[in-house]
């Protein structure tokens, strides 16, 4: 009698041990088939196999009397989960944006420094600058799987409105910033043009204008503030 042994189901990339308890009790020698590549040792009585689909394997043994027999044990395989993981939208350096993992039952993600939760399927993830995300996926048949994204941020913004100047009273002045990105100003009634980024200003008042730079199409925003100081005409009497 030949036995072997019971119907398994494993996960994609596992193996696991065939054959009775005992196989066989008087056989000499044994073969297993079908062995393309997947089976450890074709000829012992309790190989480990590990194929790479559903897979029906059959022993035969032999005794010392040259006696054969034969027994078929179905070894089947449940692939990964296949996994995707998206962001909401592409963060900007220090945005907390929300992640999402599908393909499973169960999450666990491997940073807990930025994220919300670390065994949610969709956690809020703190992005300082850009950086790659895992996550460990479990689906119904308790197979796992790991996969990773790089999540890109858009360039940090930057924002120098340059120093504080002062003009005489119906005079301009040129604004003096040292850098910007796509740079706008505010207000911008009083300038000849409020997206450069040295206008020219001829402010009624004092004012304060406020250099506003962007990147990502305008979603990463910052400001940097300068003042003109508009000085009085001195005033001018004449003497009799």
């Amino acid at each position: 009698v030949v036995d072997a042994g019971i119907n398994d189901t494993i996960c994609f990339g596992d193996s696991v041990q065939v054959g009775g308890t005992p196989t066989s009790t008087n056989a000499v020698s044994y073969i297993w088939t079908p062995n393309l590549g997947t089976i450890t040792y074709d000829t012992a009585s309790n190989p480990f196999v590990a194929p790479i689909a559903t897979t029906s394997y059959i022993v035969s043994a032999i005794d010392n009397q040259g006696c054969s027999g034969s027994d078929t044990v179905i070894v089947t395989v449940n692939q990964l989960p296949t996994i995707t993981i998206i962001t909401g939208s592409t963060p900007c350096p220090g945005d907390t944006v929300q992640v999402t993992a599908t393909g499973g039952q169960f999450y666990q993600w491997t940073n807990n420094t930025y994220f919300s939760s670390l065994s949610i399927a969709n956690p809020l993830v703190f992005f300082p600058d850009t950086t790659t995300v895992t996550v460990q996926v479990t689906d119904s048949n308790l197979c796992v799987n790991t996969d990773s994204l790089i999540v890109n941020t858009h360039p940090q913004p930057f924002a120098d409105a340059g120093i504080d100047l002062d003009v005489c009273a119906g005079q301009s002045v040129q604004i003096q910033a040292v850098s910007g990105t796509s740079p706008s100003w505010s207000p911008d009634t009083s300038l000849n043009n409020a997206f450069v980024l040295n206008p020219v200003a001829t402010p009624p008042v004092t004012t304060d204008y406020i250099l506003t730079s962007s990147t990502g199409g305008g979603s990463c925003i910052i400001t940097d503030t300068m003042t003109v100081n508009r000085v009085p005409l001195p005033t001018v009497s004449l003497l009799d």
